[in-house]
């Protein structure tokens, strides 16, 4: 799934009811992570859980969890049982919602 998303061509991929400016630069007109990321930032933004100035560095957070972990999994530790791998999955996303949501001191 993150090779098909970061660089696959899918065709015929759509998301229902994705705004028409999900699309970005490209050579077709999926929707682009980026924009799901940046939705889902908004949305923090908007219950007060991320502070809006807070918005780029957790992008950068999001991206280098979710790139880095993929990295892992894929080509570093393909070995791992389903269990393993679901458990590195949910620890790295429970990790980064914590640093994205606790008040800074």
């Amino acid at each position: 799934m993150f090779r098909t998303a970061m660089g696959g061509d899918p065709a015929g991929i759509q998301v229902p009811g994705a705004p028409d400016d999900a699309t970005a630069a490209g050579d077709d007109d999926r929707p682009k992570p980026r924009f799901f990321l940046m939705r889902a930032l908004s949305r923090l933004v908007d219950v007060g859980c991320l502070r809006p100035e807070d918005t780029s560095r957790a992008a950068m957070a999001s991206w280098a969890t979710v790139h880095g972990l993929s990295i892992m999994l894929l080509d570093l530790l393909p070995q791992l049982a389903s269990e393993q791998k679901d458990a590195a999955i949910g620890d790295a996303l429970s990790v980064l919602v914590a640093g994205l949501t606790t008040p800074r001191a």
